[in-house]
């Protein structure tokens, strides 16, 4: 009994370590990082399966030509095709720019272009709202184009992957990009807000004033 219990518990596991093996890691051509098992692949797309962190379970459906490569067991296979790219970089300054873009979503900062949208917009709608113009509505649109128009989108410290000099031109261009779309995407909620905020105290204005 006790070595029918112990095979048991040597099968269950090798079939645990089997499945962790699995596991791959995806580093795709935006800098994200995509963990999951691979269930199976057609000539365009790897089907991917995903464990959230409550849990569930996600399928998802990758475009092969959007990986940069993939590791599994600590060995990274890489799938960039310089030739085939179109931004003409080699594997070396791709891994820069996806490193930039990696900093760039993390360590960029927002705050300036942030209170800028929210305070164009909440200041548009608040006038807006006390003289009830239905234009209210348009005050998210300058106040999230302003916000984005400010400047700073580089990075703050002279760094860059592997101890690499900041010079690089790829990893700077990956930085710029990540940063650029981070503040976009803040500006529009900070204009939303500024302008839910706005409206309410420029309508309540002209409220106690009629």
């Amino acid at each position: 009994m006790i070595q029918k219990f112990s095979s048991f518990l040597l099968l269950l596991l090798l079939s645990i370590e089997g499945f962790a093996q699995i596991n791959q890691t995806f580093l795709m051509l935006g800098g994200q990082e995509l963990i999951g098992a691979q269930l199976d692949q057609s000539p365009e797309e790897i089907v991917v399966e995903i464990t959230k962190k409550n849990g569930k379970i996600k399928i998802v459906l990758v475009d092969k030509s959007s990986v940069f490569s993939i590791t599994q067991n600590g060995e990274e296979t890489i799938w960039y095709n310089p030739d085939s790219s179109e931004t003409g970089y080699s594997i070396k300054e791709m891994r820069l720019y996806l490193k930039g873009q990696q900093d760039g979503r993390v360590e960029h900062k927002i705050t300036i272009p942030l209170i800028t949208s929210f305070a164009v917009s909440g200041i548009l709608a608040a006038l807006a709202g006390n003289q009830e113009l239905a234009i209210v509505i348009l005050a998210p649109i300058p106040g999230a184009l302003i916000g984005s128009l400010t400047k700073g989108n580089m990075p703050s410290n002279l760094k860059a992957n592997g101890g690499e000099p900041m010079n690089q031109a790829a990893y700077i261009s990956g930085y710029e990009k990540s940063a650029r779309m981070k503040k976009i995407l803040h500006c529009i909620l900070g204009s939303v807000v500024g302008t839910a905020v706005g409206g309410v105290i420029g309508l309540t204005i002209a409220a106690s004033d009629s």
